[in-house]
């Protein structure tokens, strides 16, 4: 199956299209979208070579349509079997992956005042992406969902207790989706440790 990941950033989008057939995954093509809103670079890779040209992208949406169609001229999408975005916020609520139905994405949206320069241009990549790949089932990890589990007395701010919780005012930690990769990737580097104290920057 070929899978489709989406990175937004406040002003680029990244993408990568997997081969996850078999035992292992397999980087097919990926590039980025720099800049956008503000003289959008379009710059992908695969092996038929390398493209780098300038693209109309005044917002993630259009972004999104530029890469989904620069993998439509490689005869790419074909096969696109599911499609995972990076959404930076998740609040309380993501603990996992979720699917990208109606619920979930007024969820981002609501998370979105706690992250506005990553959530909106996620939500609008994803919009754009069910316009694009309809019959394609879109996942959001949520950067947030690997803190989810903190200890209380580790996601409390030295503030009293009912504000905190009558505000929903909690830590939450960031780039998760980058530390449990380091920490898997640890873990299968080294079976042989069977408890290890990881600092991972």
């Amino acid at each position: 199956m070929r899978v489709l990941t989406v990175n937004c950033g406040s002003s680029s989008l990244k993408f990568d299209l997997l081969d996850a057939t078999g035992s292992g995954v397999r980087r097919l093509a990926g590039g980025i979208v720099e800049r956008v809103g503000h003289s959008p670079r379009l710059v992908f890779s695969s092996s038929e070579g390398r493209i780098d040209r300038d693209v109309e992208a005044g917002d993630h949406a259009a972004a999104f349509r530029q890469a989904a169609g620069v993998l439509a001229e490689a005869g790419l999408t074909p096969g696109i079997g599911a499609a995972g975005f990076r959404v930076v916020h998740g609040g309380a609520r993501f603990r996992q992956p979720a699917l990208l139905d109606d619920a979930v994405l007024a969820a981002i949206e609501a998370a979105g005042v706690l992250a506005p320069l990553h959530n909106r241009p996620a939500l609008a990549a994803v919009r754009a992406a069910r316009a694009e790949l309809p019959a394609t089932p879109l996942v959001a990890t949520f950067d947030t969902a690997y803190f989810a589990g903190l200890p209380e007395v580790a996601a409390q701010y030295a503030l009293p207790r009912d504000l905190s919780a009558r505000l929903g005012i909690r830590r939450f930690g960031f780039h998760g989706l980058a530390h449990r990769y380091m920490v898997e990737r640890y873990q299968a580097l080294r079976p042989e440790v069977d408890k290890a104290r990881l600092i991972t920057f």
